[in-house]
């Protein structure tokens, strides 16, 4: 918490992760400054990790919803990064972290898929799609992981419940 100015660790508790980390549990902490929450970036490196902390300040610049990602304060190069690297003791490897400050909110299940829901949905992607194409990342590297494309894949899936979903409320 130090390394991010959040200030003096009060508690921490772990919940179950979000879409894509279902099983990655995720330490929410609890500091003098607010309540965060501890990310490990899919990142292969720090231009990776450079890349997608980019990208969510570009969202977060045009009115996309993104919580916000606290500044590490280290002195030195480091500090300059919204991203911590720390080396896994047990692989040798170096890992990414992100801290975002906590938000309330809640998964959205199939039970919850109405029409009004999808709608904002699709609008909230919209807008996604029509801010990125504005990014220009210092780091040129485009991770295939960072793509949509696999997102999109897996939505349009014949078997997808968002597809059958999507297929009881839209029109032919």
């Amino acid at each position: 918490a130090a390394e991010f100015g959040l200030g003096e660790v009060l508690a921490v508790r772990w919940i179950g992760g979000g879409a894509g980390l279902t099983s990655q549990r995720l330490p929410v902490v609890e500091t003098a400054g607010g309540r965060y929450v501890i990310k490990r970036l899919k990142a292969e490196g720090p231009d990776d990790a450079r890349f997608a902390m980019g990208y969510v300040q570009h969202l977060q610049a045009h009115g996309i919803p993104i919580p916000c990602v606290a500044k590490q304060t280290m002195a030195g190069a480091a500090g300059e990064d919204f991203f911590a690297t720390i080396r896994d003791p047990s692989t040798g490897q170096d890992a990414f972290y992100a801290v975002e400050r906590w938000t309330e909110g809640r998964g959205i299940s199939r039970r919850d898929a109405s029409p009004q829901t999808l709608r904002a949905v699709g609008a909230l992607l919209g807008r996604i799609h029509a801010a990125s194409p504005a990014y220009q990342p210092d780091v040129q590297r485009h991770p295939e992981h960072f793509s949509f494309d696999g997102v999109i894949a897996a939505i349009a899936a014949a078997d997808s419940p968002w597809r059958q979903a999507l297929d009881r409320h839209l029109p032919d």
